[in-house]
């Protein structure tokens, strides 16, 4: 399985936009899971100074469960975190992962 980067529930548009920096330099897909404590349109994040969005693979998805729902639709095997091929999820700064992270 190719590697992807999932940051669950972000707080700041800060730390999405590294990850999704470091995506687009490394060629690393990006899952966000929603809710976001920030607007995600494109136009605000690339008023935010994200001008590297148009490099980088994002794929939004509103929840946890649609997120890997979107996995599985994708032949992805649903084992235990790692092993069930889900990417590790960074969490917001505030709550973190949350139980779903820890499964």
């Amino acid at each position: 399985m190719p590697l992807r980067l999932a940051l669950y529930q972000p707080d700041i548009p800060q730390n999405a936009g590294t990850l999704m920096r470091m995506g687009a330099c490394l060629g690393i897909p990006l899952d966000v899971i929603g809710p976001t404590g920030f607007d995600m349109r494109e136009r605000a994040l690339r008023r935010a100074g994200m001008d590297y969005l148009a490099t980088a693979d994002v794929t939004r998805h509103g929840s946890w469960e649609r997120f890997v729902a979107a996995l599985h639709a994708q032949q992805f095997a649903l084992r235990e975190q790692q092993r069930r091929g889900l990417p590790p999820p960074f969490g917001g700064r505030l709550r973190g992962v949350g139980q779903r992270g820890h499964a």
